[in-house]
């Protein structure tokens, strides 16, 4: 966002079901640092390879949240 680099995390529990998923986390960091007005102009996701992946809910979240550009995935 702008000239910051912000990270978001994957959250697993009880609580988020479906997973709390690693853009969610940095779209929240970004409000509560209040740089909501910052254009997002890169958006990347690294993941290990494994049996279950978050890219399909992360690209649709991206898909239906304005202004975002399409995901750099990288499979680690």
């Amino acid at each position: 966002a702008g000239e910051y680099i912000i990270c978001g995390r994957y959250a697993e529990n009880a609580a988020f079901n479906p997973s709390f998923l690693p853009l969610q986390s940095a779209l929240n960091y970004r409000r509560f640092s209040g740089l909501s007005d910052c254009v997002i102009s890169r958006i990347v996701m690294a993941e290990k390879h494994a049996v279950l992946s978050h890219r399909a809910s992360t690209e649709e979240l991206v898909a239906n949240y304005p202004g975002l550009p399409s995901i750099e995935y990288i499979a680690l």
